[in-house]
């Protein structure tokens, strides 16, 4: 996979992902100076090439610098979904994201949800957006420190959650209101697709369903958004 946002190639490297940089002979801009000089303290392998080349592999969106790497969607020793879940101490958070296709919401959802200390975030293997270069570089390099899992049946990630003692919350416009809400403990926060909310079998095996309380225009949030919201409350409340 081709990395071209200069935040993910260089949270890429940080975090120790193996690949390979490019570059146009040319490059001037400083922080992807830096990135090189990051990559040549990392034993990551450096190669100038063509403008031509860079089009090939990143399209027009690359900076004259690109990270070739297939460890996108690999965090170092995070383990399987059910390794921190049995790992996680109180006060863990755990995101769930039922559906959300749109990579640019994504990216933001995993951005916010490293910014507010969650453990990891899920995704249904099916009828989800994947890890991208989109995704990472709308994640600002987010994504090479917190997990992203894509499992076959949310329903019984919840019911794993819910056994080891996580408080599992659907996001939903009929719930309580979140400034109402009393988070303590462990917390798993379910938030559905864009349109269509939060699939009613899984909504109903949440703990309690919470809103967001809005005065505009529009009937609802923007996905990335409301994690964002909903995110920065509960670890308000959890710190």
């Amino acid at each position: 996979m081709y990395l071209t946002g200069l935040h993910s190639i260089e949270e890429s490297i940080k975090a120790d992902r193996r690949g390979t940089l490019y570059t146009a002979s040319d490059v001037k801009n400083k922080r992807a100076l830096k990135i090189i000089l990051l990559a040549k303290q990392k034993k990551i392998p450096h190669k100038k090439v063509s403008l031509q080349e860079l089009d090939r592999m990143g399209g027009t969106a690359h900076r004259k610098i690109i990270f070739a790497t297939e460890e996108v969607g690999k965090v170092q020793g995070a383990g399987s979904l059910m390794d921190i879940i049995e790992r996680d101490t109180e006060q863990s958070i755990i995101v769930i994201l039922d559906g959300v296709s749109d990579p640019h919401n994504l990216g933001a959802i995993i951005r916010s949800s490293d910014q507010f200390g969650a453990a990891a975030v899920v995704c249904p293997k099916d009828k989800s957006a994947k890890i991208t270069s989109v995704t990472s570089q709308s994640a600002a390099g987010a994504d090479a420190y917190l997990p992203v899992f894509f499992e076959t049946n949310l329903i019984r990630v919840v019911e794993s959650l819910q056994k080891a003692g996580y408080w599992v919350y659907a996001a939903d416009m009929g719930g309580t209101p979140i400034q109402g809400a009393k988070f303590s403990g462990k917390v798993a926060i379910i938030l559905g697709a864009e349109g269509r909310g939060v699939g009613r079998l899984l909504g109903e095996r949440a703990d309690d369903t919470i809103s967001i309380a809005t005065m505009g225009h529009v009937d609802s949030l923007n996905v990335s958004v409301a994690a964002g919201v909903i995110l920065y409350e509960i670890r308000k409340q959890l710190s």
